[in-house]
């Protein structure tokens, strides 16, 4: 529950923020020059980029912890049989 208040605490801050940042720019990287868009439309995607790498950063760790968890599920229900 905390987690979401802070989530949509960071959210509401973000709109904010973007909305105060109406400016156009242009964006350059490498060879590659985009468009004039708004500061605030650069901003909202560069949290989802963020936002998306963090998520692909976790799926190994997720991905560990779900396997320990079985393993230990097992062995409970192991001990919990030899106990009977």
């Amino acid at each position: 529950m905390i987690k979401l208040f802070f989530a949509l605490i960071f959210a509401v801050a973000l709109v904010l923020f973007a909305s105060e940042n109406m400016a156009p720019v242009k964006v350059r990287f490498l060879v590659w020059q985009s468009q004039t868009i708004p500061l605030a439309v650069l901003i909202i995607m560069a949290v989802v980029a963020g936002a998306l790498l963090m998520f692909i950063a976790m799926i190994p760790i997720h991905h560990r912890i779900r396997k320990e968890l079985s393993k230990h599920r097992k062995e409970l229900e192991t001990l919990r049989e030899e106990g009977n």
